[in-house]
């Protein structure tokens, strides 16, 4: 009953972590496309003020998971991803891809 809870936990952590980073991303890319304009600042406070301290949270109770659950969680997630790229005909983006430019821009705010 523990590992489930555990790995229900985990994948939860996982989802927000991976919410957090794709945000800081965007607002990296803002900074090096217009780093002076007001919605890149307002996008970075927001970013430092909502999701920093998180981010950090979450990405060291990771950090600080056994070695053996962090490896079967990686092995998982590929044997996933191996089955939905076959699904799919080998068509699918890497979890890190941010989609269009547009799509880039629209979440940052630039």
């Amino acid at each position: 009953m523990r590992e489930e809870q555990d790995g229900v936990e985990l994948q939860a952590d996982e989802e927000r972590l991976v919410a957090i980073k794709r945000r800081a991303m965007l607002v990296a890319t803002a900074l090096v496309k217009e780093p002076f304009a007001e919605r890149t600042v307002e996008a970075l406070r927001a970013y430092m003020d909502e999701d920093a301290d998180e981010g950090q949270e979450l990405a060291d109770r990771l950090r600080s998971l056994p070695e053996g659950v962090l490896r079967a969680r990686i092995t998982e997630l590929q044997a996933r991803a191996t089955y939905i790229g076959e699904l799919g005909g080998g068509k699918t983006r890497p979890p890190w891809s941010l989609g269009s430019a547009g799509e880039a821009e629209r979440e940052a705010g630039a």
